[in-house]
């Protein structure tokens, strides 16, 4: 269907809404697909998906999904359908796995940017990319996935060193996250197979699982019939197709298969409720979910049904919202959703995040509105922004349809290759939804709540904290309270928006003073009346995007220690703090339809904003920064409701042993001053209107020193208008911060830090080295080239060839101002017996870094994929910006990241080597930080 003929069956449809339901025939009507995908099946029953795109330029993302997941497994394969997730990583008959990795990684396409894959309960999908200029790379990317799909090597070798990872990475899943998600689904899926199949499986199946068992489960389920492949990227729709047809038309249809089963949840009258609590869990939630037979959107009909539960969410969402900001409120934050969270069914969701002895009173108020809404609906306003809102959505999406990135648009095939949901174009689906959003009507969006909430296939759960002394209501408890709420007489809900502008009276225009322009690059340079330096680079990257950060030098170093902690937290607040006339909601209301996000930023060493717009929406980004700069609202309860969300947040953050590890890791990585250290709980009351607001004058009252970056697709013209009424109207006190050496140093030297915590037969380990930095951006390029092939080698060592860890990574940062140092941190989590093996073994491979023991091969990884990584980088606003701020921050010529190209080709085995010798310096600087489990619960 064109999209002429999709228009009239749109307006058909509105006329047949004069009765308030669309005519049957029309709700039936098939969607269209979008002209620009070419699907198919093969006569083998393999489905393929191909859309041309051309951002990036000359690469290919391919993926396979598998319509089997964890669901399929028999009794004595559970964690097999994960495990054979990773054993097709491990080789195929044409690709043994050195063969596989090495060709993958020799045109930047390996681990290290991108090859992945994931497992569900009912699906797996493997993706990774391909370069597309080459016919002989694309031949060999196409048979390796064609093989995965049908002839992997299941190698017994390969298969034991496996075991090793899976089970580490069972052994980090051990947490309370997976206790508790895992005991309220004992209640959420009671009576279903989903029970009994969590995708990675139980440790007696994985340590004790034989070849054969894995090879039955590979030959059920990986066949063509259950199988789609999807091909986005820069090639033409007729040769992926032919492609495909040639690596994917010689796999043979299955004779006899095995059925594929849709494993139903029983559906139950009464309403259930489930506690599950723990000691490590350091966020507590209360949860309301309605079990719904899963949507499809196959027809116009069903299109109709997706706009109206958006409005529906909106709403809600938004009145939950505007409690969230009660000076006292009754939760941490809240918010409605749905889901498919299996195959089988929906999820309708309330969840609010709640603070210790909070389950009832949130449980309380999230029924509350429910009922609210089923007495007396929503009101006019309240869909007149959720309407705003959502067309904006699509006009964005409409707008930004050239410049899709091609992995994002994978995505959209997971439901249409799954569930046999149409796809659309965003042409099309901005036809329809502009259409069809003005014509949905107040009565049928208020008709929803008894569609969506009953007290049928009910289920709420509270997943909480343990501790001594908090009590939580018992499962009968929760299921009274929710009875208790049903027909209660309510007050309608009151609509507090607001006609006042966001800028009442429109500041006289400033001058541009001086510009200048970089013609290597496109940037140009602007200084306004009041001395602020703007640096401003169009692009067409994004059609509907404009990125910018604004900084100077400063932040909190200049504030005294009796009011550093209102200083650091002034960034939380100024998020709710609303601005001149408006209130934080009147202020969320009158951005409805607004595409804009605004941070406000005040940092150690400077403060600034940083945030992104529509091009549309350029002069309203620019009214909120000219207004949080010159007066944000100083209002005690907001204040109040800033500090009382975050208490909770503070005091139960270290029961996480993870959190407790990498805060431990800060800790003992640097001397600490009272300008460092973690805030805790108990620091919070401390925090006042007054020094907020004296805080926010002194670090936002004088502009003359900012640096602003803007990229993206923006109008020049009005870009220097819009500079001259708003920026250049900021206060300015022309003076000349500089930034104090606070004394906070790296810490140096050797030293073992050791501490127990967490009940899981688990520890984390990090290993630190500390240096002096004193780096340009050659030798940047040099131990980007170093660090990847640090961790290259790290998997192979530590991951692979020891089964030692699931993740093991090195990772590096550096510091210029007021002290110039770098910090290597190498992170893992294994077995407790193994800390020291495991430990010595990363010391050994960077050894053998330093000592050039490692193949070229390596080397030239490592230069392509950076290659191709700012081939493609250099085509998104971010990577500009980033670079941009990081370029005059350092003081270097602001273009200079342009170079880079020249500084990968320039990546040699020696300079690698050179590069190890300088930063994996551990025979002058060692931190070994070790935590195992308590010895108690060993």
């Amino acid at each position: 269907m064109n999209l002429k003929g999709l228009l009239i069956l749109a307006i058909l449809i509105v006329a047949s809404l004069a009765y308030a339901t669309i005519d049957p025939s029309l709700a039936q009507y098939p969607l269209p697909q979008d002209p620009a995908v070419v699907s198919g099946r093969l006569p083998n029953g393999l489905k393929y998906f191909v859309q041309q795109n051309s951002v990036p330029a000359g690469k290919v993302e391919l993926r396979l999904m598998v319509n089997a997941g964890s669901i399929c497994e028999d009794d004595d394969q559970r964690g097999l359908a994960h495990f054979t997730e990773h054993m097709l990583f491990n080789g195929t008959r044409s690709f043994p796995k050195s063969e596989m990795i090495d060709f993958l990684n020799s045109v930047g396409m390996g681990y290290m940017n991108g090859l992945n894959g994931m497992t569900s309960y009912d699906y797996t999908v493997y993706m990774f990319s391909l370069p597309t200029r080459d016919q002989e790379v694309l031949q060999r990317g196409f048979l390796l996935l064609s093989e995965m799909a049908h002839a992997a090597n299941f190698d017994p070798i390969e298969l034991e060193k496996e075991r090793g990872v899976i089970i580490e990475e069972w052994r980090m899943g051990q947490n309370a996250d997976s206790r508790v998600r895992e005991r309220t689904n004992e209640i959420n899926f009671q009576g279903s197979r989903y029970t009994e199949r969590s995708p990675i499986g139980t440790y007696d199946v994985l340590s004790t699982f034989t070849r054969e068992q894995i090879l039955r489960f590979y030959n059920d389920w990986y066949r063509p019939d259950l199988q789609t492949v999807v091909v986005v990227g820069d090639i033409s729709p007729e040769a992926a197709v032919e492609l495909i047809t040639d690596y994917f038309g010689v796999i043979p249809a299955r004779e006899n298969p095995r059925e594929r089963m849709i494993y139903p949840v029983p559906g139950h009258d009464e309403p259930r409720s489930v506690i599950a609590t723990d000691p490590e869990l350091n966020q507590s939630t209360v949860q309301v979910n309605w079990k719904r037979d899963p949507y499809s959107t196959q027809t116009l009909g069903d299109y109709y049904a997706d706009i109206r539960r958006n409005l529906f969410y909106d709403m809600i969402n938004s009145r939950l919202g505007e409690i969230n900001r009660q000076a006292s409120p009754p939760f941490l934050a809240a918010y409605a959703y749905e889901y498919a969270i299996i195959q089988p069914l929906t999820q309708v969701s309330l969840i609010a995040m709640i603070g210790d002895n909070q389950a009832e009173t949130a449980l309380f108020t999230l029924l509350t509105e429910v009922e609210r809404i089923r007495q007396y609906g929503f009101t006019l306003p309240e869909l007149q922004r959720a309407k705003q809102s959502l067309v904006r959505r699509y006009e964005n999406a409409l707008a930004e349809q050239a410049t899709r990135e091609s992995g994002r648009i994978t995505w959209n095939f997971m439901a249409p290759a799954f569930n046999g949901d149409a796809i659309l174009s965003p042409e099309q689906e901005y036809a329809l939804a502009s259409t069809l959003i003005p014509e949905v009507s107040l009565e049928e969006c208020n008709q929803m709540i008894n569609q969506m909430i009953g007290s049928r296939n009910q289920v709420i759960s509270v997943q909480a904290v343990q501790k001594a002394n908090v009590a939580y209501p018992n499962p009968e408890a929760l299921l009274a309270l929710a009875n208790r709420m049903e027909g209660t007489e309510l007050t309608p809900y009151e609509d507090n928006s607001s006609d006042e502008p966001i800028l009442a009276e429109i500041p006289a225009p400033g001058t541009i003073t001086e510009e200048i322009s970089y013609p290597g690059s496109g940037i140009k340079r602007w200084k306004l009346s009041n001395g602020i330096t703007i640096y401003l680079k169009k692009t067409d990257f994004r059609a509907d995007e404009i990125r910018v950060i604004a900084t100077s030098p400063g932040g909190y170093s200049q504030i005294s220690e009796n009011d550093l902690v209102s200083a650091r937290m002034l960034n939380s607040y100024l998020s709710e703090a609303g601005i001149g006339n408006l209130d934080p909601v009147q202020l969320e209301r009158t951005l409805s339809g607004h595409i804009v996000s605004l941070d406000t930023e005040l940092g150690r060493y400077s403060e600034g904003f940083s945030g992104s717009c529509s091009p549309n929406d350029l002069e309203t980004f620019f009214q909120l920064i000219y207004q949080y700069s010159r007066a944000p609202r100083w209002n005690q309860d907001n204040l109040s409701s800033v500090i009382n969300r975050n208490i909770p947040i503070f005091e139960n953050r270290s029961l996480d042993p993870e959190t407790a590890f990498f805060d431990t890791l800060w800790v003992v990585s640097k001397t600490i001053s009272p300008y460092n250290r973690n805030l805790y709980a108990s620091d919070l009351p401390g925090v006042n209107l007054d020094a907020l607001s004296r805080i926010h004058a002194d670090r936002f009252g004088d502009f003359s020193d900012f640096n602003f970056f803007i990229i993206g697709n923006f109008d020049e013209a009005a870009l220097r208008n819009l500079s001259t009424i708003y920026l250049a109207n900021l206060p300015a006190a022309r003076r000349a911060d500089i930034i104090p050496d606070l004394g906070i140093r790296p810490v140096m030297g050797h030293m073992d830090v050791i501490f127990e915590k967490g009940g899981a037969d688990k520890s984390y380990v990090g290993l630190i080295t500390n240096g002096l930095n004193t780096t340009n951006p050659d030798d940047n390029a040099q131990r980007e080239a170093m660090l990847m092939v640090l961790n290259e080698k790290l998997r192979e060592n530590i991951r692979e060839e020891r089964s030692g860890v699931y993740f093991v990574q090195a990772v590096l940062s550096t510091e210029k101002y007021p002290y110039p140092y770098y910090t290597l941190q190498t992170i893992m989590s294994c077995s407790a017996d193994r800390v020291d093996e495991l430990s010595d073994a990363i010391i050994a491979t960077m050894d053998s870094l330093k000592a050039g023991l490692f193949d070229d091969k390596y080397v030239d990884t490592a230069r392509v994929t950076l290659l191709q990584s700012h081939t493609q980088s250099i085509r998104q606003n971010r990577y500009w910006l980033s670079n941009m701020v990081t370029s005059v921050r350092n003081g270097r010529p602001i273009d200079q990241f342009l170079d880079n190209p020249r500084r990968y080709q320039s990546i040699s085995k020696q300079s690698i080597i050179a590069s190890a010798r300088k930063y994996l310096a551990t025979d002058q600087s060692l931190i070994k930080l070790v935590m195992m489990p308590a010895r108690s619960n060993q």
